[in-house]
């Protein structure tokens, strides 16, 4: 098994290469999506808060890390500054970097830099997990058009199609400084 290497994922790096802009980067995002893959929004259907009645999409901040054991999934790993954190954060670029010379992906330490400059990006848009714990904070009810006005950028209709759920009007975000950011 080994010797075949990293070759049965190249059909998911060419779809990657090819996002070059932000409508490709919605598809993906839905595409991944459909496949549970890690992308920075994550959306789960649940009761409504609101209206325990009926079901409602939600939509909250995801992204950080690699998935299962080896991935910083919590905010504070990237932005706390005691020496603890920073030798996680160490760790954890060390572990990407050896992941990447495994898998005979170039991918040098400026490399590895930048992959983590990133997350720490996106980790400093998180909720604390102490506003995590503040539910009626948390439910914040969006038209398609209010969630255009907050997050512009992303090309919500595209990514809801692709998703197919094309005739959605309301969503539940649970952190909307995160989707803004």
């Amino acid at each position: 098994r080994q010797s075949i290497g990293i070759r049965p994922l190249k059909p998911e790096y060419e779809k990657i290469d090819a996002i070059d802009d932000l409508e490709s980067l919605a598809a993906y995002f839905a595409y991944s999506t459909k496949l549970s893959g890690n992308v920075p929004i994550k959306f789960e259907v649940h009761e409504d808060l609101g209206n325990p009645e009926v079901y409602a999409l939600y939509i909250r901040q995801s992204g950080l890390g690699v998935q299962g054991p080896y991935g910083l999934q919590d905010r504070d790993y990237y932005l706390n500054d005691d020496t603890h954190s920073k030798e996680i954060l160490q760790a954890y670029g060390n572990h990407i970097f050896n992941m990447f010379r495994q898998a005979a992906i170039d991918c040098d330490r400026g490399c590895v830099s930048e992959i983590v400059d990133m997350e720490k990006a996106i980790a400093s848009l998180h909720s604390s997990k102490e506003e995590m714990r503040d539910f009626q904070k948390m439910y914040n009810a969006y038209s398609i058009d209010s969630l255009n006005a907050i997050a512009p950028n992303l090309n919500w209709a595209l990514l809801f199609n692709e998703l197919g759920i094309p005739d959605i009007e309301k969503v539940i975000v649970l952190q909307p400084e995160f989707i803004r950011g």
